[in-house]
């Protein structure tokens, strides 16, 4: 389905797809920063319609700084 902005509200079709991502994201994921998951959602959305937004954002995800190790 093509994005198109002359049908329907695209606004309310936007908020409504970020708040899905953004409670899929937080439902499988524990993220810390306060807003980890609208920047997730931003990128997630900007990607699919990209002809839409004239800048997207740049994710930097970073992963534990040391190794976990099991304790014995």
């Amino acid at each position: 389905m093509k994005f198109d902005l002359e049908t329907g509200n695209y606004r309310e079709r936007y908020v409504n797809a970020a708040v899905r991502i953004m409670h899929y994201i937080e439902d499988h994921f524990l993220l810390v920063g306060k807003y980890d998951t609208e920047a997730i959602a931003d990128f997630v959305i900007s990607t699919y319609c990209p002809e839409v937004f004239d800048y997207m954002p740049r994710l930097i995800i970073r992963g534990a700084s040391t190794p976990a190790r099991a304790s014995s």
